[in-house]
């Protein structure tokens, strides 16, 4: 074989998978790409199927209500869209992935880093996407908002291992203590006398210092929170 001088081009072989009309006269590296044997599509000779076999979308039964759309994935999952959305979102192959900090499943593009979310959202690359009700494949607009990293890490689920049912609280001998989170500082809140005055006292502090993204022991109190906070401003 005649050694390939610095800079010449590889040469390029055209090969023709097998059953698979749609690929036809495609010049493909025949070292790296086979057919798939069930549906006869292009796939890399690692793998044994392509990805649509690989990772089937099952049918999905759209809902009543026309203002939402399902968009079906991997693992039987589904994501949740707004109907003017949905149109846009099918030109592409979506996949659920499972992601270990919020323990659930997201919705992304292949194996890329592209998530639907941020896709709808139009996310600049330092600024995430948080879900307000939690549900990571719910990617209506109405559940979505751009925040910082501190800001997405405090709206999360209250942690199984609290014993209390409050978030912030403790009872520390014999008197409930608060404590709030701040740009990875702990700010004592005071001692009460009873836990669900420790949880309130922890919902007004959680209103003045992190906003729209507080997370309530007591979220049907927010609005009398914030017209206290207001009052105090003035």
């Amino acid at each position: 074989m005649p050694r390939r001088e610095r800079g010449d081009q590889p040469q390029q072989i055209q090969y023709t998978p097998r059953s698979n009309p749609l690929t036809r006269d495609r010049i493909l590296r025949p070292w790296n790409y086979d057919a798939c044997p069930l549906c006869g599509g292009v796939k890399t000779k690692v793998s044994k199927r392509c990805g649509n076999c690989a990772y089937p979308r099952f049918p999905v039964v759209q809902p009543d209500n026309p203002e939402i759309r399902h968009i079906p994935l991997t693992h039987g999952q589904v994501a949740i869209v707004d109907t003017a959305d949905y149109e846009w979102l099918m030109q592409w192959r979506w996949q659920a992935a499972w992601k270990k900090t919020t323990k659930s499943y997201i919705a992304r593009r292949g194996s890329s880093s592209i998530h639907m979310a941020r896709v709808i959202m139009n996310a600049p690359p330092n600024r995430d996407v948080d879900h307000e009700n939690y549900n990571t494949l719910d990617n209506r607009r109405i559940n979505l908002r751009l925040a910082t990293d501190s800001e997405s890490s405090i709206n999360r689920r209250l942690d199984p291992r609290n014993k209390c049912g409050f978030r912030g609280i403790r009872c520390h001998n014999g008197h409930w203590t608060a404590r709030i989170g701040l740009n990875r500082k702990n700010i004592y809140l005071g001692s009460f006398a009873s836990a669900e005055d420790a949880a309130r006292g922890y919902d007004r502090a959680a209103i003045l210092y992190h906003g729209q993204f507080a997370v309530l022991n007591f979220p049907e109190d927010r609005s009398k929170y914030e017209d206290e906070l207001r009052a105090l401003r003035r």
